[in-house]
């Protein structure tokens, strides 16, 4: 899904990235290819879905890239080394899992980020209460500091936290940015930029939080 792949605009260089979920791999397989020097650790919970990945998905073995079989809320409350990027990408057969209704997950997502951090988490939304629900726990560990992106043809909302202001808002600069990495990363950033001028509110032509 490339619009989980929109913490590139605000932080083009991560060294360090956390994902909670792992489906078939893809993002795995995306940042190790666009960001070879990055390291990688991947959090799933369902030990088959690992396995499938490795030996149907091509899911690629570095020495930086990590796979840990765990519950994610269990393991980023124990985690103590510092990420630049959490991508948060879980859901069970039921559904949502009740671990992203946890003010406690929340709480543990900010602190294992670094000052500049961003969180990119994937929700499956059912009504708008649902989403308000959400939001009001994401923002209020992260200081309201959250921006959001629709997904066309699903009810999937990206929302992207930051633990401090981008450097940039405006539409321009933003578009700068995006003419920038589009090529090197082999995603439309310019789509995404209006994604989120499009879902998000704005004061003085600018990404209002």
């Amino acid at each position: 899904m490339p619009v989980m792949m929109v913490n590139l605009l605000f932080q083009p260089a991560p060294r360090r990235c956390l994902l909670l979920g792992l489906g078939g791999g893809d993002l795995v397989r995306y940042l190790h290819h666009q960001l070879p020097s990055c390291n990688i650790t991947a959090v799933e919970l369902d030990a088959g879905m690992v396995d499938i990945s490795k030996h149907y998905f091509a899911l690629p073995e570095a020495n930086n890239i990590q796979l840990v079989v765990d519950d994610a809320g269990h393991f980023i409350a124990a985690s103590k080394r510092p990420v630049d990027t959490l991508l948060v990408d879980i859901y069970s057969h039921n559904g949502m899992p009740t671990l992203l209704l946890e003010d406690d997950f929340y709480r543990h997502c900010y602190r294992v980020l670094t000052r500049e951090g961003v969180m990119v988490i994937n929700l499956l939304i059912n009504h708008g209460q649902e989403l308000h629900t959400l939001l009001r726990k994401i923002r209020q560990q992260f200081q309201q500091l959250t921006l959001c992106l629709t997904v066309t043809g699903y009810k999937n909302v990206i929302v992207v936290a930051f633990c401090q202001p981008p450097s940039t808002l405006d539409r321009a600069g933003l578009m700068q940015r995006a003419a920038e990495l589009s090529p090197r990363f082999g995603l439309s950033f310019e789509a995404l930029v209006e994604n989120l001028f499009r879902t998000n509110p704005l004061a003085g032509g600018e990404l209002f939080f």
